[in-house]
């Protein structure tokens, strides 16, 4: 066998070398590729005549919104948008309660603990719920 043939075995292997090295490097920034998150807008209105305190409960993983001590407070008639960002296929329910007192309450409450019908929806894509209107009875 003479160099040419040595050499062009040797360009093979260099080059199934590098094309495997392509692969492989590939393979692991795609792996690495952080998850795109998506967002669902929950559209609420109170028609009760206190002030009402409001916060989202994913029912998929431990997360909170606006946070495990803080919520937000629906002070008049108007429809809010709450826009949250989610992982796709996560179920997200809103509680809301009176302010103050809580004697009053809606979805899953303001503790995210108590039963509902109707009050989770499912992250995908840019979700919007219909109007949630949180009504005095």
């Amino acid at each position: 066998m003479g160099c040419e043939g040595q050499q062009g075995r040797v360009e093979n292997k260099m080059i199934k070398a590098i094309l495997a090295a392509g692969v492989l490097a590939g393979l692991m920034l795609g792996a690495a590729a952080p998850a795109q998150a998506d967002s669902i807008t929950f559209k609420v209105r109170s028609f009760h005549k206190f002030s009402v305190d409001m916060k989202f409960y994913s029912k998929s993983r431990n997360n909170i919104w606006p946070s495990a001590t803080s919520h937000w407070t629906i002070k008049d008639f108007n429809v809010k948008d709450y826009k949250l960002t989610c992982v796709r296929g996560e179920r997200i329910c809103y509680g809301a309660a009176t302010s103050g007192s809580g004697r009053m309450s809606w979805g899953v409450g303001l503790s995210g603990k108590a039963g509902c019908k109707n009050c989770c929806w499912t992250c995908g894509g840019d979700t919007t719920t219909p109007i949630i209107n949180l009504n005095e009875v």
